[in-house]
Protein backbone atom coordinates (compact mmCIF):
# COMPACT_ATOMS: atom_id res chain seq x y z
CA UNK A 1 0.00 0.00 0.00
CA UNK A 2 1.17 3.48 -0.56
CA UNK A 3 1.88 6.60 1.57
CA UNK A 4 -0.70 8.87 2.67
CA UNK A 5 -0.79 12.11 4.23
CA UNK A 6 -1.46 12.85 7.66
CA UNK A 7 -2.30 16.20 9.22
CA UNK A 8 -0.63 16.68 12.53
CA UNK A 9 -2.54 18.19 15.61
CA UNK A 10 -0.83 15.77 18.48
CA UNK A 11 2.24 17.79 19.89
CA UNK A 12 3.50 14.26 20.25
CA UNK A 13 3.53 14.00 16.66
CA UNK A 14 4.65 17.25 15.84
CA UNK A 15 7.66 16.26 17.85
CA UNK A 16 8.02 13.10 16.50
CA UNK A 17 7.81 13.99 12.82
CA UNK A 18 9.98 17.18 13.28
CA UNK A 19 7.29 19.38 12.19
CA UNK A 20 4.64 21.96 13.28
CA UNK A 21 0.81 21.66 14.36
CA UNK A 22 -0.80 21.96 11.27
CA UNK A 23 1.38 20.54 8.62
CA UNK A 24 1.08 17.50 6.26
CA UNK A 25 3.38 14.41 6.86
CA UNK A 26 3.69 11.38 4.74
CA UNK A 27 2.97 8.31 6.24
CA UNK A 28 3.22 4.51 5.06
CA UNK A 29 0.00 3.77 4.82
CA UNK A 30 0.23 0.13 6.69
CA UNK A 31 2.31 2.13 9.64
CA UNK A 32 -0.25 4.39 10.40
CA UNK A 33 -2.73 1.73 10.53
CA UNK A 34 -0.83 -0.04 12.72
CA UNK A 35 -0.08 3.37 15.41
CA UNK A 36 -4.38 4.15 14.90
CA UNK A 37 -4.83 0.30 16.19
CA UNK A 38 -2.02 0.85 19.22
CA UNK A 39 -3.67 4.45 20.12
CA UNK A 40 -7.39 3.03 19.59
CA UNK A 41 -7.45 -0.26 21.59
CA UNK A 42 -3.51 -0.66 22.98
CA UNK A 43 -2.05 -4.25 22.26
CA UNK A 44 -4.91 -5.79 22.78
CA UNK A 45 -5.98 -9.54 21.82
CA UNK A 46 -4.44 -10.50 17.93
CA UNK A 47 -7.74 -10.77 16.87
CA UNK A 48 -9.41 -7.77 18.28
CA UNK A 49 -6.39 -6.08 16.75
CA UNK A 50 -6.93 -7.73 13.60
CA UNK A 51 -10.33 -6.47 13.55
CA UNK A 52 -9.54 -3.11 14.25
CA UNK A 53 -6.83 -2.96 11.85
CA UNK A 54 -9.27 -3.38 8.83
CA UNK A 55 -11.95 -1.03 10.67
CA UNK A 56 -9.36 1.71 10.69
CA UNK A 57 -7.86 0.82 7.15
CA UNK A 58 -11.43 1.05 5.71
CA UNK A 59 -12.06 4.23 7.85
CA UNK A 60 -9.29 5.94 6.02
CA UNK A 61 -9.71 4.16 2.86
CA UNK A 62 -13.52 6.01 2.68
CA UNK A 63 -12.38 9.43 3.96
CA UNK A 64 -10.03 9.53 0.64
CA UNK A 65 -6.24 9.14 1.62
CA UNK A 66 -5.80 6.81 -1.32
CA UNK A 67 -6.58 9.81 -3.63
CA UNK A 68 -4.21 12.15 -1.57
CA UNK A 69 -6.60 13.40 0.75
CA UNK A 70 -5.27 13.99 4.44
CA UNK A 71 -6.55 12.58 7.00
CA UNK A 72 -6.40 13.95 10.54
CA UNK A 73 -4.45 12.63 13.53
CA UNK A 74 -7.14 13.83 15.92
CA UNK A 75 -10.39 11.50 17.24
CA UNK A 76 -12.27 14.92 17.37
CA UNK A 77 -12.36 14.46 13.67
CA UNK A 78 -11.20 11.26 12.62
CA UNK A 79 -9.50 8.01 14.32
CA UNK A 80 -6.60 8.44 16.89
CA UNK A 81 -3.45 8.25 15.72
CA UNK A 82 0.28 8.43 17.70
CA UNK A 83 2.98 7.42 15.42
CA UNK A 84 4.91 6.44 18.57
CA UNK A 85 2.73 3.32 18.94
CA UNK A 86 4.01 1.72 15.56
CA UNK A 87 6.35 0.00 17.99
CA UNK A 88 7.08 -3.56 17.74
CA UNK A 89 8.79 -3.89 21.22
CA UNK A 90 5.20 -1.78 22.83
CA UNK A 91 2.57 -2.68 20.40
CA UNK A 92 3.44 -6.11 18.95
CA UNK A 93 0.42 -7.58 18.46
CA UNK A 94 -0.57 -3.90 16.63
CA UNK A 95 2.03 -4.29 13.89
CA UNK A 96 1.22 -8.06 13.29
CA UNK A 97 -2.37 -7.12 12.79
CA UNK A 98 -1.52 -4.79 10.46
CA UNK A 99 0.95 -7.11 8.77
CA UNK A 100 -1.47 -9.79 8.57
CA UNK A 101 -4.30 -7.91 7.29
CA UNK A 102 -2.56 -5.47 5.10
CA UNK A 103 -4.85 -4.50 2.16
CA UNK A 104 -7.70 -5.64 3.61
CA UNK A 105 -10.68 -3.13 3.99
CA UNK A 106 -14.21 -3.66 4.51
CA UNK A 107 -16.48 -3.55 1.32
CA UNK A 108 -20.38 -3.28 0.40
CA UNK A 109 -21.00 -3.33 -3.16
CA UNK A 110 -17.54 -2.87 -4.08
CA UNK A 111 -16.64 -0.30 -2.03
CA UNK A 112 -15.29 1.17 1.08
CA UNK A 113 -18.03 1.03 4.17
CA UNK A 114 -17.91 4.08 6.55
CA UNK A 115 -16.33 1.69 9.35
CA UNK A 116 -17.10 3.65 12.39
CA UNK A 117 -16.24 2.29 15.62
CA UNK A 118 -16.88 3.57 19.17
CA UNK A 119 -15.46 2.78 22.95
CA UNK A 120 -18.93 0.56 23.38
CA UNK A 121 -22.65 0.64 23.16
CA UNK A 122 -24.09 -0.88 26.66
CA UNK A 123 -24.96 -4.02 24.59
CA UNK A 124 -26.90 -2.41 21.77
CA UNK A 125 -25.25 -1.00 18.96
CA UNK A 126 -26.92 2.14 17.54
CA UNK A 127 -27.85 2.64 13.97
CA UNK A 128 -26.52 5.28 11.49
CA UNK A 129 -30.08 6.37 11.50
CA UNK A 130 -30.76 6.97 15.03
CA UNK A 131 -27.40 8.69 15.48
CA UNK A 132 -27.02 10.87 12.27
CA UNK A 133 -30.06 10.11 10.47
CA UNK A 134 -28.98 8.44 7.81
CA UNK A 135 -29.87 5.34 6.64
CA UNK A 136 -26.78 2.54 6.30
CA UNK A 137 -27.42 -1.13 5.42
CA UNK A 138 -24.51 -1.79 7.42
CA UNK A 139 -24.81 0.31 10.21
CA UNK A 140 -27.97 -1.20 12.13
CA UNK A 141 -29.38 -1.24 15.15
CA UNK A 142 -28.92 -4.75 17.22
CA UNK A 143 -28.42 -6.35 20.47
CA UNK A 144 -24.61 -6.83 21.05
CA UNK A 145 -23.83 -9.82 24.04
CA UNK A 146 -20.20 -9.15 23.79
CA UNK A 147 -20.60 -5.83 24.57
CA UNK A 148 -23.19 -6.59 27.31
CA UNK A 149 -20.82 -9.41 29.12
CA UNK A 150 -18.13 -6.59 28.93
CA UNK A 151 -20.16 -4.53 30.86
CA UNK A 152 -18.70 -0.87 30.84
CA UNK A 153 -20.62 2.28 31.07
CA UNK A 154 -21.65 3.58 27.40
CA UNK A 155 -18.88 5.56 25.65
CA UNK A 156 -18.82 7.02 22.60
CA UNK A 157 -21.50 7.36 19.91
CA UNK A 158 -22.41 3.28 19.95
CA UNK A 159 -22.64 2.78 16.24
CA UNK A 160 -21.06 -0.08 13.95
CA UNK A 161 -18.32 -2.09 16.10
CA UNK A 162 -18.02 -1.87 20.29
CA UNK A 163 -14.28 -1.54 20.69
CA UNK A 164 -14.75 -3.32 23.77
CA UNK A 165 -17.32 -5.89 22.68
CA UNK A 166 -14.37 -6.66 19.82
CA UNK A 167 -11.92 -7.25 22.42
CA UNK A 168 -14.28 -9.12 25.17
CA UNK A 169 -15.16 -11.75 22.30
CA UNK A 170 -11.37 -12.12 20.96
CA UNK A 171 -10.45 -13.16 24.49
CA UNK A 172 -13.02 -15.41 24.14
CA UNK A 173 -12.17 -16.62 21.18
CA UNK A 174 -14.48 -14.96 18.70
CA UNK A 175 -12.21 -14.86 15.50
CA UNK A 176 -11.58 -10.97 13.81
CA UNK A 177 -13.67 -12.01 10.55
CA UNK A 178 -16.63 -12.61 12.66
CA UNK A 179 -16.21 -9.99 14.74
CA UNK A 180 -16.33 -7.81 11.62
CA UNK A 181 -19.26 -9.52 10.08
CA UNK A 182 -21.01 -9.01 13.47
CA UNK A 183 -20.60 -5.37 13.26
CA UNK A 184 -20.83 -4.89 9.48
CA UNK A 185 -23.74 -7.25 8.66
CA UNK A 186 -23.77 -7.29 4.53
CA UNK A 187 -20.36 -6.00 4.69
CA UNK A 188 -17.22 -8.49 2.58
CA UNK A 189 -13.75 -8.35 3.13
CA UNK A 190 -11.83 -7.14 0.20
CA UNK A 191 -8.03 -7.54 -0.47
CA UNK A 192 -5.53 -5.19 -1.97
CA UNK A 193 -8.61 -2.67 -2.12
CA UNK A 194 -7.29 0.33 -4.00
CA UNK A 195 -4.56 -1.46 -6.03
CA UNK A 196 -6.68 -1.47 -9.42
CA UNK A 197 -4.11 0.93 -11.09
CA UNK A 198 -2.26 -1.00 -13.31
CA UNK A 199 1.62 -0.15 -12.72
CA UNK A 200 4.88 -2.01 -13.96
CA UNK A 201 8.34 -0.86 -12.50
CA UNK A 202 8.44 2.63 -14.79
CA UNK A 203 5.23 3.73 -13.27
CA UNK A 204 5.77 2.92 -9.80
CA UNK A 205 8.86 4.79 -9.90
CA UNK A 206 7.17 8.04 -11.57
CA UNK A 207 4.83 7.55 -8.37
CA UNK A 208 7.07 7.67 -6.27
CA UNK A 209 9.11 10.72 -7.77
CA UNK A 210 5.96 12.21 -8.58
CA UNK A 211 4.78 12.39 -4.16
CA UNK A 212 8.55 13.17 -3.30
CA UNK A 213 8.24 16.73 -5.46
CA UNK A 214 4.77 17.67 -3.89
CA UNK A 215 5.10 21.28 -2.89
CA UNK A 216 7.82 22.21 -5.44
CA UNK A 217 7.75 25.29 -6.29
CA UNK A 218 6.39 26.93 -10.18
CA UNK A 219 8.32 29.20 -12.14
CA UNK A 220 7.61 29.37 -16.06
CA UNK A 221 10.12 27.01 -18.46
CA UNK A 222 11.23 25.26 -15.18
CA UNK A 223 11.98 21.96 -16.15
CA UNK A 224 13.53 20.39 -12.48
CA UNK A 225 16.57 22.80 -12.37
CA UNK A 226 17.32 24.05 -9.13
CA UNK A 227 16.54 27.64 -7.82
CA UNK A 228 17.55 28.70 -4.71
CA UNK A 229 18.26 25.60 -3.26
CA UNK A 230 14.64 24.08 -4.25
CA UNK A 231 14.07 21.78 -7.35
CA UNK A 232 11.65 24.07 -9.12
CA UNK A 233 8.69 23.39 -12.70
CA UNK A 234 6.23 24.55 -14.68
CA UNK A 235 3.30 22.07 -15.37
CA UNK A 236 4.74 20.79 -18.56
CA UNK A 237 8.19 20.68 -16.82
CA UNK A 238 6.91 18.19 -14.33
CA UNK A 239 5.41 15.96 -16.36
CA UNK A 240 8.32 15.96 -19.01
CA UNK A 241 11.41 15.41 -15.80
CA UNK A 242 8.99 12.37 -14.15
CA UNK A 243 8.87 10.40 -17.80
CA UNK A 244 12.62 11.52 -18.58
CA UNK A 245 13.60 9.93 -15.42
CA UNK A 246 12.35 6.45 -16.12
CA UNK A 247 13.61 6.60 -20.03
CA UNK A 248 10.60 7.67 -21.60
CA UNK A 249 10.66 10.91 -24.02
CA UNK A 250 8.22 13.25 -24.81
CA UNK A 251 8.25 17.64 -26.17
CA UNK A 252 9.49 19.52 -23.67
CA UNK A 253 7.75 22.28 -25.32
CA UNK A 254 4.42 23.64 -23.69
CA UNK A 255 1.37 21.38 -22.93
CA UNK A 256 -0.02 21.85 -26.55
CA UNK A 257 2.73 21.05 -28.19
CA UNK A 258 3.21 17.92 -25.71
CA UNK A 259 -0.53 16.99 -26.40
CA UNK A 260 -0.63 17.54 -30.27
CA UNK A 261 3.24 15.58 -30.75
CA UNK A 262 1.50 12.31 -32.01
CA UNK A 263 4.71 10.69 -32.18
CA UNK A 264 5.22 10.61 -28.35
CA UNK A 265 2.06 8.52 -27.54
CA UNK A 266 0.28 5.23 -28.41
CA UNK A 267 -2.76 6.48 -27.54
CA UNK A 268 -4.67 9.97 -26.48
CA UNK A 269 -8.33 10.34 -26.01
CA UNK A 270 -11.13 12.16 -23.87
CA UNK A 271 -10.22 11.42 -20.17
CA UNK A 272 -13.39 10.13 -19.65
CA UNK A 273 -12.08 7.15 -21.63
CA UNK A 274 -8.93 7.11 -19.95
CA UNK A 275 -7.79 3.50 -18.74
CA UNK A 276 -6.60 3.54 -15.19
CA UNK A 277 -2.82 3.63 -15.91
CA UNK A 278 0.18 6.30 -14.81
CA UNK A 279 0.12 9.29 -17.48
CA UNK A 280 0.18 12.22 -18.25
CA UNK A 281 -3.63 14.14 -18.78
CA UNK A 282 -3.85 17.70 -20.07
CA UNK A 283 -6.75 20.49 -19.73
CA UNK A 284 -8.30 21.78 -23.03
CA UNK A 285 -8.63 25.76 -23.35
CA UNK A 286 -11.62 25.38 -25.98
CA UNK A 287 -11.64 29.00 -26.00
CA UNK A 288 -8.11 29.31 -27.74
CA UNK A 289 -8.11 25.78 -29.14
CA UNK A 290 -5.34 24.64 -27.47
CA UNK A 291 -4.03 22.45 -23.83
CA UNK A 292 -4.01 25.09 -21.24
CA UNK A 293 -2.45 22.69 -18.59
CA UNK A 294 -0.54 19.43 -18.00
CA UNK A 295 -0.19 17.11 -15.08
CA UNK A 296 0.78 13.17 -14.37
CA UNK A 297 -2.12 10.76 -13.16
CA UNK A 298 -0.92 8.63 -10.59
CA UNK A 299 -3.97 6.09 -10.56
CA UNK A 300 -7.48 6.01 -9.65
CA UNK A 301 -8.58 9.35 -10.24
CA UNK A 302 -5.64 11.34 -8.54
CA UNK A 303 -3.48 13.50 -10.80
CA UNK A 304 -0.25 15.38 -9.07
CA UNK A 305 0.67 18.63 -11.08
CA UNK A 306 2.24 21.93 -10.63
CA UNK A 307 0.22 25.61 -11.03
CA UNK A 308 1.40 28.91 -10.58
CA UNK A 309 -1.32 28.54 -7.25
CA UNK A 310 0.59 26.53 -4.85
CA UNK A 311 3.18 24.92 -7.06
CA UNK A 312 3.18 21.09 -7.62
CA UNK A 313 0.22 19.19 -5.89
CA UNK A 314 -2.61 16.82 -5.59
CA UNK A 315 -5.60 17.36 -7.61
CA UNK A 316 -8.57 14.52 -8.81
CA UNK A 317 -10.48 13.90 -12.44
CA UNK A 318 -13.31 15.32 -10.91
CA UNK A 319 -12.04 18.37 -10.61
CA UNK A 320 -12.82 20.64 -13.51
CA UNK A 321 -10.67 21.50 -16.84
CA UNK A 322 -9.35 18.17 -17.01
CA UNK A 323 -10.27 16.43 -20.48
CA UNK A 324 -7.58 14.39 -22.29
CA UNK A 325 -4.98 12.12 -21.61
CA UNK A 326 -1.95 10.35 -23.46
CA UNK A 327 -0.38 7.46 -22.82
CA UNK A 328 3.42 7.71 -24.02
CA UNK A 329 5.59 5.27 -25.89
CA UNK A 330 7.99 3.35 -23.81
CA UNK A 331 6.03 3.01 -20.83
CA UNK A 332 3.36 -0.03 -20.81
CA UNK A 333 3.39 -3.03 -22.82
CA UNK A 334 0.32 -3.67 -24.68
CA UNK A 335 -1.30 -6.12 -22.60
CA UNK A 336 -0.67 -3.78 -19.84
CA UNK A 337 -3.04 -1.19 -21.75
CA UNK A 338 -5.61 -3.48 -22.27
CA UNK A 339 -5.92 -4.64 -18.84
CA UNK A 340 -6.56 -1.12 -17.22
CA UNK A 341 -9.10 -0.28 -19.78
CA UNK A 342 -10.63 -2.67 -17.96
CA UNK A 343 -10.55 -0.63 -14.77
CA UNK A 344 -11.36 2.42 -16.10
CA UNK A 345 -12.05 5.33 -13.85
CA UNK A 346 -15.84 6.56 -13.03
CA UNK A 347 -15.97 10.05 -12.65
CA UNK A 348 -18.35 12.07 -9.82
CA UNK A 349 -21.17 13.87 -12.02
CA UNK A 350 -23.60 16.23 -10.80
CA UNK A 351 -25.47 19.14 -12.04
CA UNK A 352 -23.62 20.85 -14.66
CA UNK A 353 -21.75 17.90 -15.71
CA UNK A 354 -21.83 16.50 -19.60
CA UNK A 355 -20.43 13.62 -21.54
CA UNK A 356 -21.14 9.94 -22.56
CA UNK A 357 -20.51 8.56 -18.66
CA UNK A 358 -23.72 11.01 -18.01
CA UNK A 359 -25.60 9.78 -20.55
CA UNK A 360 -24.58 6.51 -19.74
CA UNK A 361 -26.07 7.53 -15.97
CA UNK A 362 -29.07 8.54 -17.86
CA UNK A 363 -30.16 5.17 -19.95
CA UNK A 364 -29.40 3.21 -16.48
CA UNK A 365 -31.96 5.52 -14.26
CA UNK A 366 -34.39 5.04 -16.87
CA UNK A 367 -33.99 1.50 -17.12
CA UNK A 368 -34.48 1.14 -13.52
CA UNK A 369 -37.69 3.30 -13.46
CA UNK A 370 -36.17 6.43 -12.23
CA UNK A 371 -36.86 8.62 -14.89
CA UNK A 372 -35.38 11.48 -16.07
CA UNK A 373 -36.33 12.00 -19.48
CA UNK A 374 -34.83 11.59 -22.94
CA UNK A 375 -31.16 11.19 -22.36
CA UNK A 376 -28.80 14.07 -23.54
CA UNK A 377 -25.73 13.77 -21.75
CA UNK A 378 -26.23 16.63 -19.73
CA UNK A 379 -27.14 16.45 -16.32
CA UNK A 380 -29.74 18.57 -15.25
CA UNK A 381 -32.18 19.03 -12.06
CA UNK A 382 -34.74 16.41 -13.86
CA UNK A 383 -31.49 13.78 -13.12
CA UNK A 384 -30.39 14.91 -10.08
CA UNK A 385 -34.03 14.48 -8.82
CA UNK A 386 -34.13 11.09 -10.44
CA UNK A 387 -30.62 10.47 -8.63
CA UNK A 388 -31.77 11.23 -5.65
CA UNK A 389 -34.91 9.32 -5.68
CA UNK A 390 -32.37 6.07 -6.44
CA UNK A 391 -29.74 7.16 -3.06
CA UNK A 392 -32.67 7.32 -1.08
CA UNK A 393 -34.13 4.06 -2.44
CA UNK A 394 -30.78 2.48 -1.61
CA UNK A 395 -29.40 4.00 2.03
CA UNK A 396 -27.34 6.26 0.45
CA UNK A 397 -26.94 10.41 0.95
CA UNK A 398 -29.67 12.09 -1.20
CA UNK A 399 -27.45 14.56 -2.32
CA UNK A 400 -28.14 14.08 -6.26
CA UNK A 401 -24.18 13.68 -7.02
CA UNK A 402 -22.98 10.74 -8.73
CA UNK A 403 -20.13 9.13 -6.62
CA UNK A 404 -18.00 5.76 -6.28
CA UNK A 405 -20.81 4.48 -3.73
CA UNK A 406 -23.87 5.17 -6.38
CA UNK A 407 -22.01 4.22 -8.94
CA UNK A 408 -21.42 1.06 -7.75
CA UNK A 409 -25.14 0.74 -6.24
CA UNK A 410 -26.26 1.19 -10.07
CA UNK A 411 -23.94 -1.19 -11.65
CA UNK A 412 -25.50 -3.45 -8.63
CA UNK A 413 -28.95 -2.90 -9.50
CA UNK A 414 -28.17 -2.64 -13.61
CA UNK A 415 -29.33 -6.45 -13.84
CA UNK A 416 -33.00 -6.41 -12.13
CA UNK A 417 -35.63 -4.64 -13.98
CA UNK A 418 -37.94 -4.32 -11.01
CA UNK A 419 -36.44 -0.14 -10.23
CA UNK A 420 -34.65 -1.36 -7.79
CA UNK A 421 -36.83 -3.42 -5.18
CA UNK A 422 -36.06 -6.62 -5.74
CA UNK A 423 -32.71 -6.84 -3.92
CA UNK A 424 -33.40 -4.27 -1.36
CA UNK A 425 -34.35 -5.29 2.18
CA UNK A 426 -36.55 -3.84 4.41
CA UNK A 427 -35.47 -2.40 7.90
CA UNK A 428 -37.20 -5.05 9.57
CA UNK A 429 -35.65 -7.72 7.28
CA UNK A 430 -32.26 -6.44 8.12
CA UNK A 431 -32.84 -6.80 11.82
CA UNK A 432 -34.07 -9.88 11.41
CA UNK A 433 -30.81 -11.26 10.03
CA UNK A 434 -29.20 -9.66 12.58
CA UNK A 435 -31.07 -11.12 15.11
CA UNK A 436 -30.61 -14.67 13.44
CA UNK A 437 -27.02 -13.45 13.52
CA UNK A 438 -26.84 -12.82 16.93
CA UNK A 439 -28.60 -16.44 18.09
CA UNK A 440 -26.49 -17.64 15.79
CA UNK A 441 -23.58 -16.12 18.11
CA UNK A 442 -25.40 -17.10 21.69
CA UNK A 443 -25.29 -20.55 20.37
CA UNK A 444 -21.83 -20.56 20.14
CA UNK A 445 -21.18 -18.66 22.95
CA UNK A 446 -23.24 -21.18 24.99
CA UNK A 447 -21.52 -24.31 23.27
CA UNK A 448 -24.32 -25.05 21.05
CA UNK A 449 -22.79 -24.29 17.72
CA UNK A 450 -19.62 -24.63 16.09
Amino acid sequence: MPEIMVTVSRQENAEYFGCLIGDTVPVDFEKYVAAVVGSEIGNAHEEACRAQAVAARTYAVKRGVLNGKAISDSSATAQAYRAKRCDPDRYPNCLKAAGDTAGVILTYRGKAIDAVYSGNNGGRTVSSKERWGNTSPYLIAQEDPWDAADGRTIYGHGVGMSQRGAMWAANHGVGWKEILRFYYPGTELTENYGESVVMNEKAQTIVRMAKERLGCPYKLGALGEIINGKQTFDCRGLTWWLLHQVGVEISTVGATTQYKTAGDWVEQGHIRDMPNLVCPVFMYKSAEGKMSHTGMHIGDGVIIHCTSNGGTKYGSTADSGWTHYAIPKGLYAPEEIERARKEKIMRTLKIGSSGSDVLELQQTLNDLGYECGTPDGKFGSRTALAVKMFQTNHGLTADGVVGALTWAALHGAGGDDSGGEKDRKTPDEIRGMAYELYLVLKKYFDGEGT
